[in-house]
This record gives structure tokens, sequence and C-alpha cells, in this order.
């Protein structure tokens, strides 16, 4: 073997190594052997917050020949690469990818959940609120098939509408319960105080109607 031939061969490993290791990100259709559907998901809620958690889904298509294991994690998109319009989630928690890794067989396609959970005291105080999200999917190496030349991540992105509205027109769960236990509280005391003070005055005129008739009965005997 020349001294040529090794060079070439050696460059050629190197290159393969160097395309190996670079992470595409893009929206939509992929350069590896995965498609996720759609790009985009819209989460609206026109009609206030659904009163059940909200549920939306992805496909993710694998084109190989051969199984392939994808994962799904959630993240927070840089500010510059965000649609205008939308900012930055409270908390990616209230976002949760089932499952988050999956087996895909050759040539098919699996679901990937998306549920979206915003607890209830945190409602109220966002109202007309734009969020987004991203989904990233990922090619994971396999020890047996090895996967692209190039690894492949997909952006799905996750644009949360919260309903019309005020914020803090709407009292919270919890303080709304104290609200009306301090309000019962309040209605039976007046109640109460009421009932003594009728009663109060039953017994001051039921004692005045006394002195005046033993007063009465007492002149009539002096006469």
């Amino acid at each position: 073997m020349t001294r040529r031939t090794i060079m070439i061969l050696l460059f050629t490993f190197l290159l393969a190594n160097i395309f190996n290791s670079i992470p595409v990100t893009s929206e939509g259709d992929g350069s590896g052997g995965i498609t996720v559907f759609p790009s985009r998901v819209y989460i609206d809620m026109p009609e206030g917050y659904p009163a059940q958690e909200i549920q939306y889904f992805i496909r993710v298509y694998n084109r190989y020949f051969h199984p392939l294991n994808v994962s799904v994690k959630i993240y927070n998109p840089h500010s510059q690469d965000m649609v205008d319009g939308y900012s930055f989630i409270p908390d990616l928690s209230w976002v949760e990818i089932v499952p988050e890794k999956i087996c895909i067989p050759a040539n098919s396609s699996e679901k990937i959940f998306i549920h979206i959970n915003i607890p209830d005291d945190e409602k109220p105080l966002h109202y007309n609120k734009g969020w987004e999200v991203w989904a990233i999917t990922s090619e994971e190496k396999d020890p047996v098939y090895g996967g692209s030349a190039i690894a492949t991540s997909l952006v799905t992105r996750l644009l949360i509408s919260t309903p019309s509205g005020e914020a803090g027109l709407q009292i919270p769960l919890p303080i709304l319960i104290l609200i009306c236990i301090v309000g019962a509280i309040a209605v039976h005391t007046a109640f109460f105080y009421l009932k003594n003070k009728k009663r109060s005055i039953y017994k001051n005129k039921a004692a005045i109607f006394h002195f005046k008739k033993k007063e009465r009965t007492n002149k009539s005997k002096k006469n």
C-alpha cells in the first residue's frame, strides 16, 4: 500500500468522523432517516382553559430499512429563533412528552404524545399569552445498525395561545374557598347577633309591659 493511498484512507476516515459528530437541527423534514409531522403545532384555547389536560401528538417516521431508536425532549428555543409574538413558557414542566424514547420499526411511524397541564392556580395569571416550546426529536445511535452519517435532530414548534381575558379578574380557587368560608362566618355572626338583639328587645318590651300592668294594679288597689 502506497503512502498516498494511506493518506487518502486516513483523510476519509477523519472526514467521516467529523460528519458523524455534526448535529443537524431543522424544522419538519430530516436529512437523515426520520421525518416529523407536523413541524408546528398550534394550541389554542378560544373557549377558555379546558377542564381536562390538553393532549396533542406528533408523528415520527422512520425511513430506514431497519428499526430506529429516537428520543424526544422539550426545550426552550433561543430568543432570536422564536416566532414573533411568542415568549418563553413560565415552566417547562407544564409540557410533557410521552414516551420520551421509542423504537420505530423499519419504514413505519409512531405517535409521540404531548401533554400540556397548566396548574389551576396559575391559569388566572396567564391570559392573552403566547408561548413557544420546542419538542426536539433526535436519532439515537444503534450498536447494530449504527444510524445515519449525520446525527439528525428535528424541531416541532409548539405554539401555545392562552385564553382571552383579563388576568386578575378570576380569583384562584384556594382564595375563593377562603372568601366563601369568611363570608359564611360573617353571615352566621350577623344572623346570631340580630336574633339575640331581637330577643333582647322583646324581653325589654315584655318587662316594660309587665311594669306598667303592675303599676295600674297598684293604683286600682289604692283607689
